[in-house]
């Protein structure tokens, strides 16, 4: 079984969040902040890394990569 292309998407959520899903590993690597790591499945397995920035108006970027496919 192929494993299906991943693609980036935005996603505008309350309070002046905005999120970012990052499809490829490498350029979520490529962002010049810490990772946190979140949703261990029920394994112990991460399934998300997150990186998160405040912007200068209050309001937040926050930068997720999914480790597995999402239904």
């Amino acid at each position: 079984m192929g494993r299906k292309k991943r693609h980036d998407e935005l996603k505008l959520g309350a309070n002046g969040f905005l999120y970012v899903v990052v499809g490829e590993r490498a350029k979520f690597d490529a962002i010049p902040f810490p990772a946190t790591e979140h949703d261990k499945g029920a394994n112990g397995t991460v399934n998300l890394l997150v990186k998160s920035v405040d912007t200068t108006d209050g309001s937040m970027v926050i930068f997720q990569h999914w480790l597995e496919e999402q239904p």
